[in-house]
Parts: C-alpha cells; sequence; structure tokens
C-alpha cells in the first residue's frame, strides 16, 4: 500500500488537513480488520465496510483513515450521512465538507467531481444505506474524475459501483464457553466490555467471578460493539451478574450518554432504522427468518419464507440482516441471523400474527427432511452423512420439536422417532428418551410401526444410559407390538436388545435363548443386519461365561456382513467383539491391531459412545501387553468421553481398569478406584461377578492389592472407594493415568496429615470438624495452607495426595 497511497503511516491531526473527529474513548480490538482493510484500500480506490448496525463500522473507518492521513497529500474528510433524510442533499453535505460551492451550469454533484475530483484526498462516506443510490452515484463520479481519490464508504449495503472493494465487518472475537485460564480479555468483546465499564465503575475488572458474567454478556449480544458498550454503561446501576440476566428486558441496551444520533441511543433503535429500509418483502422474509435458532439452508429458508426465498434472502445478506453463508456441520452452505437481530425479527414476526403458521410449516418441513435424512442410519455405510445433517440443524431441530410438542402431536412424534439415532450416537441419552416418551404421550393414536419404533428407540436410550429396569419395559412393550402386527424387523430388533438388558444384568441364559430367537426370525426375513446383531448378542453372552472359542465364532459369524448390508451400531459392535475374542484365545497382538484400527476409523466421529468402547478395549490389550503410557493415554480419554455421555457401565469398566493399571505402584489408589467401580455397578444393577472376563482380569492384580496392604486397610480403602461419588473417583484415576499424583511433601504437618486422611475417607467439612474438635473454618483454613503447599487445588486431587501420602506412610 505504501507505493500506492505514499509515505507510511501517521497520523496528522493538523487544522485543515482532516475534519475526523477526536476520540473520546479508547479504540479497542479489531487489529486484523484493520490490517485487512489497510491492505485492500492500498489495493482499491472504493472500499466498502458494510455490516449490520452497531458492528463498529464507522469508528472503524475513522481509525484507518487516522492511520493511512499522512499518505494524502489532501488529507482525509468525513461525511457524515447518517442524518440526512432526502437524497438530494448528499452532493451538499460533500460539498460542505470539502469547501466546494456550485459552479455555474453544473449541479452540486456535478461541482463536487469536477473540483475534488482530481485531488489526492480519502473521502469517508458515512452511513449510506438510507442514500445509497445518491452516495454511490457521488463515489463513481469522484472515482472517473481523478485516479488519486480514495473513498472510504461505511454502510449496511454495498453501494453496487462499479471496481467496489467490499469488507464485510463481523462481531468481534468473543469468549467461548468454559475456562479461558484468566486469558478473558484477549477476546476482542470482553476487552471492550471491561474498558467502558470500568468508565461507569472504576473498580470493575476481569477476573475471577466477573469472567463468567463477561463470557455470557459478550456471547449473548453477539460480540457486537453497540450493544456491549450500551451494556457496559448499566452496570452501575445493575451489577454484573443482574445486568447479564436482564439483558434481553426492555430499557437495558439504551445509552445515558447525551447528545449521541438517534439510532445509536439504543440497540432496538440501532436495528430499527436497518429495518425501515427493507422494503416489504423482504421485512416479512426477516420476521419468518426469526424461526431457526440456528444457521439454515435456501431450502429451510422457502419453507419459513415462501416463493422468492432464495432472492429475498440474498437481499438480505446484502443490507446486512442476514449473516452470509457459511459450510455447516454438513458442508452444506447456511445463513444465519445474529441473536441481536433475531430478537428483534421476533418481535415483528409476534406482531404479524403469522408466527404460528411459519413454524407450522417450517416444523412439517423439518419433519419430513429429517425422515428422509434418518433412512442414512440404516447402514453403516450412508450413516456418516446422516449424522452430519442433524449435528448442523440439531438446534433448529430441538426448535421444531418443542413446537410440535406442543401443537402438533404427530409431527412431534414423527419428529422425534426421526432424530432418535442421531441422539443415541451422539450421546444424548436423558434428551432423546424424555422427548421420545413425551411424543408417545402426547400422540393419541399414532401408527403401530412407528409406535413400535419409538418404544425401541426409548429403550435403546435407557439401555445407554444404564436404566436397564425401564429399557425391558419398552423393549417387551416392542416386542408384543411388533409380534401382534407381524413387524418382523422390529420384532428381531426388539429381541435382540432385550437380551442386551439381560446380559448386563446377569441373566445369561435367558438372553441366550432369546438371541436364538432373534437369529432365526432374522435369517427367516432375510435380516442381514439383525442377524449381525444376533451374532453379537451371542458373542457377548459367550464371553461372560468365559467361553473363549465361542466368543470368537459368534464374532466371526457376524464379521461376515460388510457396511452395506447392516447398521453402523452392529458393525461396530461386531469389532468390538472380534477384537476381545481375538484376545481371549490368546492373540494379544492380533486384538490390539484390530481396536487401533477401529478406533482409528471411528474418529471420523459417527459414535462418541463406541469411541470409548473401543478405547477400553484397547488399553485392557496395552495392560495386559505391559505398555503402561500408552495405555494410560487411551484410558484417561475414555474416562471423559464415560463422564461426559453419562456412561455408567463403560465407566465401570474404565474404573476396574484404572484399578489394575494402578495396581503395581498405587496399591491404595487401587482399591479405592475398586471399591468406586463396584459401587457404581451396584448403583444401575450390574453384577461385575456375572462376567467371567471381567473376573480373571481383576483376580490377580486385586490379589497383590490386598496382599500388600492387609485385609483390613484394603477393605478400609474400598469402602472409601464406594462412598466417594463417581466424578471425584474419575478424577482420581485420571490424575494416576496423567502422573499428576501429589505426594505428601516435608512441609505437611501431622495435623493435616490427619485432617487429609479424613477428607479421603469421604468426610464432609463439617463432618471432619466434628472429627478434629475444631471449627470449619479452621478445616477450609488448612485445607487452604495444604493446596499452597503441594499444588492440589481441587477436592479430587486432595483425595489422591491423602492416598498416596497413607500408602507411603505404611508401606
Amino acid at each position: 500500500m505504501g507505493d500506492v497511497l505514499g509515505a507510511s503511516p501517521g497520523d496528522d491531526r493538523s487544522p485543515g488537513n482532516h475534519n475526523l473527529p477526536r476520540d473520546l474513548t479508547s479504540f479497542l480490538g479489531r487489529v486484523s480488520e484493520l490490517a485487512r482493510l489497510e491492505a485492500m484500500l492500498g489495493r482499491h480506490r472504493l472500499v466498502t465496510i458494510t455490516g449490520p448496525g452497531g458492528s463498529g463500522k464507522t469508528r472503524l473507518a475513522v481509525e484507518l483513515a487516522r492511520r493511512v492521513l499522512r499518505r494524502f497529500e489532501s488529507g482525509g474528510w468525513l461525511v457524515e450521512l447518517g442524518q440526512l433524510e432526502d437524497p438530494v442533499v448528499v452532493a451538499s453535505a460533500a460539498a460542505a465538507v470539502l469547501g466546494v460551492r456550485q459552479h455555474v451550469g453544473l449541479s452540486m454533484a456535478e461541482s463536487v467531481v469536477a473540483e475534488a475530483g482530481g485531488r489526492h484526498l480519502l473521502l469517508i462516506l458515512d452511513n449510506c444505506e438510507h442514500v445509497v443510490d445518491a452516495a454511490a452515484a457521488l463515489a463513481e463520479g469522484l472515482l472517473r474524475a481523478g485516479d488519486d481519490l480514495r473513498v472510504l464508504a461505511t454502510s449496511r449495503e454495498p453501494l453496487g459501483v462499479a471496481g467496489e472493494a467490499r469488507f464485510t465487518l463481523g462481531p468481534m472475537t468473543v469468549p467461548p464457553r468454559g475456562d479461558h485460564g484468566g486469558r478473558i480479555g484477549e477476546f476482542d468483546a470482553a476487552a471492550l466490555f471491561a474498558a467502558r465499564a470500568s468508565q461507569v465503575d472504576p473498580g470493575f475488572a476481569l477476573g475471577g467471578a466477573a469472567d463468567g458474567a463477561v463470557g455470557r454478556i459478550a456471547r449473548r449480544l453477539d460480540g457486537m460493539p453497540l450493544a456491549i458498550e450500551l451494556a457496559a454503561g448499566q452496570l452501575d446501576v445493575l451489577g454484573l451478574e443482574q445486568l447479564s440476566a436482564q439483558l434481553g428486558e426492555a430499557g437495558v441496551l439504551v445509552s445515558t450518554v447525551r447528545g449521541i444520533p438517534a439510532r445509536q441511543a439504543s440497540l432496538a433503535a440501532s436495528i430499527d432504522w436497518s429495518y425501515r429500509l427493507l422494503d416489504d418483502g423482504e421485512r416479512r422474509a426477516f420476521a419468518r427468518l426469526a424461526v431457526f435458532p440456528a444457521p439454515f439452508g435456501v431450502e429451510a429458508a422457502r419453507a419459513a419464507v415462501g416463493p422468492g426465498a432464495r432472492e429475498l434472502v440474498a437481499r438480505l445478506v446484502r443490507r446486512s440482516m442476514v449473516v452470509a453463508p457459511r459450510p455447516g456441520a454438513d458442508g452444506l452452505l447456511r445463513y444465519s441471523l445474529l441473536e441481536t437481530l433475531r430478537g428483534y425479527a421476533m418481535d415483528q414476526l409476534a406482531d404479524s400474527g403469522q408466527a404460528g403458521a411459519v413454524r407450522a410449516a417450517v416444523a412439517a418441513w423439518l419433519t419430513g427432511e429429517a425422515e428422509r435424512v434418518a433412512t442414512g442410519f440404516e447402514l453403516a455405510a450412508t450413516e456418516a452423512a446422516a449424522v452430519r445433517w442433524m449435528d448442523a440443524e440439531q438446534d433448529n431441530l430441538r426448535e421444531a420439536q418443542a413446537w410440535a410438542l406442543a401443537n402438533a402431536p404427530d409431527l412431534a412424534l414423527r419428529l422425534a422417532v426421526a432424530v432418535s439415532c442421531w441422539w443415541r450416537l451422539r450421546g444424548h441419552y436423558q434428551e432423546g428418551s424424555t422427548t421420545l416418551a413425551r411424543a408417545v404421550s402426547a400422540d393419541p393414536a399414532p401408527p403401530i410401526g412407528l409406535l413400535t419404533t419409538a418404544e425401541l428407540r426409548i429403550g435403546w436410550l435407557d439401555l445407554y444410559a444404564a436404566d436397564y429396569a425401564s429399557a425391558s419395559d419398552h423393549f417387551i412393550r416392542a416386542v408384543e407390538l411388533a409380534g401382534q402386527h407381524g413387524l418382523d424387523h422390529q420384532l428381531a430388533e426388539a429381541l435382540n436388545c432385550l437380551a442386551d438388558v439381560e446380559l448386563q444384568t446377569g441373566r445369561q441364559a435367558a438372553a441366550t435363548r432369546r438371541a436364538h430367537r432373534a437369529l432365526d426370525l432374522a435369517r427367516s426375513s432375510g435380516d442381514a443386519s439383525m442377524e449381525a446383531h444376533a451374532y453379537v448378542i451371542l458373542a457377548i453372552a459367550a464371553m461372560y461365561r468365559g467361553d473363549a472359542p465361542a466368543l470368537l465364532h459368534w464374532a466371526r459369524q457376524a464379521a461376515q456382513f460388510d457396511a452395506s448390508q447392516v447398521a453402523g451400531d452392529v458393525l461396530r459392535d461386531r469389532v468390538i467383539m472380534l477384537g476381545f475374542g481375538l484376545e481371549y484365545t490368546g492373540d494379544l497382538a492380533g486384538a490390539e491391531v484390530l481396536h487401533a484400527q477401529a478406533l482409528e476409523e471411528k474418529r471420523r466421529g459417527n459414535d462418541w459412545g463406541r469411541d470409548a468402547s473401543h478405547l477400553l478395549a484397547l488399553a485392557r490389550v496395552q495392560i495386559k501387553t505391559g505398555q503402561r503410557a500408552r495405555a494410560a493415554g487411551h484410558l484417561d480419554t475414555a474416562l471423559v468421553i464415560c463422564s461426559e455421555l453419562g456412561l455408567k457401565l463403560e465407566l465401570v469398566d474404565g474404573l476396574e481398569s484404572a484399578t489394575v493399571w494402578a495396581a503395581d505402584d498405587h496399591a491404595e489408589a487401587a482399591a479405592v478406584l475398586y471399591g468406586a467401580a463396584g459401587a457404581l455397578a451396584d448403583s444401575i444393577g450390574y453384577p461385575i461377578e456375572s462376567d467371567a472376563t471381567d473376573v480373571a482380569f481383576l483376580a490377580e492384580p486385586l490379589g497383590k492389592v490386598r496382599h500388600k496392604l492387609g485385609q483390613a486397610r484394603a477393605e478400609q480403602a474400598e469402602r472409601r472407594g464406594a462412598a466417594m461419588p463417581v466424578v471425584d473417583a474419575v478424577e482420581l484415576a485420571r490424575n494416576l493415568l496423567s502422573g499428576a499424583g501429589h505426594p505428601a511433601g516435608p512441609g505437611l504437618t501431622p495435623r493435616e496429615v490427619q485432617l487429609l486422611t479424613l477428607l479421603a475417607d469421604g468426610r464432609t467439612d463439617q463432618q471432619i470438624a466434628e472429627a478434629m474438635f475444631i471449627s470449619i473454618r479452621t478445616v477450609r483454613s488448612h485445607l487452604d495452607r495444604i493446596r499452597d503447599k503441594t499444588g492440589c487445588r481441587r477436592r479430587a486431587e486432595l483425595t489422591n495426595l491423602a492416598i498416596r501420602h497413607a500408602m507411603l506412610e505404611r508401606s
């Protein structure tokens, strides 16, 4: 840009060289945007900054002008068009700023072009959207009159002039949800809020509890500078938490500063300014698009808007009322509305009286589309595309589901059944089960086939959540319905699933009989997917009774089907069982290779729950072959997945595997983890002793632990584990696996060691205080000192520290 515009950047505030306003507040953020704009202005003679109201277009343009001012011999000049009502006076406003008088025989626009077009200057045309035609004509005339003049425009829509370079200004960067490690100020939106908040409350600063509220405010306001500044201005009145909670209420996002333009006095006024510039068709489309809480495609827009949707959405993008399309999770281009604009649009839709009709049309379209997409879940080969579509549409589907439950029960059940496979694959077991059950209850006369599938899917979701009693009830109902109405596929599936429940609750003989019945039915009806599923169930039954040759036999029977014949979950289950078959018949190397390959394939991200199963299977083989470090990494990841998805049965397996991993070097911790695993298994009705392979896996390591600790101490440690919250047991296991356990240092006093021992027994602060005859306040003071000495911050880390200290003291 230096070659084109002249000297290096600078800031010339001398009178007569510019009319740029002096800043009353600091300019924050937008570093990358400024750099890109500066480069664009070096290459193009007309650059238009577009974006929705309140995105900071004017402030950015003025800041850019200051940076490049020295490069223009005739300076930089700001023409403010926001207060003009008549496009005819645009040229007069420019003439007044540039010092141009109307020439005889020329219009004012022609006079400006004749006198200023040949100058070496930067002209900023600010807020062009309501006089866009006049502004475009003036800019085009000036650019044709000479080679050295450059125009920087701000507008909610482009000028549409030949040679125009467009820069779309998006929101400021906002902090994502979660812990930011004290770095929230690195996000522009949070930094802007903090700076403006400190002007009304000098004591305000980021850090601690403030970070969470500031992050929520920044996200809720889409990172829009005007909205953030308006919110910060209310901090002294409302306080941070109340401000965060009341952002959507009238009167909150209103300026208290005198003399600012009306369109900037409130967020609603800023949006209303843009809305009034739309034509009737654009207003109607904008309001109807509010029914989408998440990005939407053209076909979805057509369902809401009706004929002409594609053109109307494109025009709304051009006017900065809809965000330009970006690829969604499914790779398709999707549009979206900023949340601040969507709230305004929702009000317009409600006022139109059309909200119900629009929601009905969108719910019907989404239901039909979800049913079409859901057929992809029937086979492993087509599953990924179905998952990606529902990943992209999930929030829109939830919105439609909520509306349908209240207004169209038949649609609600169809939609819930269509989405149910996605709920299972993505680990939304409680959401899916509850929604399906509500949909079944809401529909007074559902088709039998749909009702049977709904009962099956509720059972699936409850099975994954280890609610075996509920899962059994739903599978029994599905068996009855499918049997009465000749629904062979659903009957075979229900029998297989019911057999799975029986296996997890220790009824192996009943499960085997039921799986054989499902196998016969699947074979007679040519149902490859359910035949393979029956083989998987028979393989699990063989594994539980310790019959390794039968396990391998049934697993190989399941493996004869490829991805074009069976469902994805069956395909993944049969891979795991084949790996177990190799493992328990002595081929540990082959089992490791198979589990590693399956895990690599799974990394494509379809079935998050099966990720944990593959990781646990691989970790067990690696523990058996002495690969402790690799096993630790896989176990740690599996425990995270199990905890996040609520996979209780897999979590039992994970804690058992961590027990075996820790047995040699951390005997007391291993006993605690085994106690935690047993308590969790008991809570879900899973009898650990019913799985012969589990019993064999644990026998030798537990024997070593109990021998090292002694019977009494081992039992005490197991009781501690049984009383420990599952989340603490998982964190203890993860600390051990990552090497994050802290040995008790020499700085710990006997009193502190006593307190840690009581904490490791699962005592609350109140119980510790009573046992040590001190106050709760003193307990917490001791804990703070221990944290400072050891670096252990969380209670689970302190428990781990106590266990290690006890082990070192007594061994």
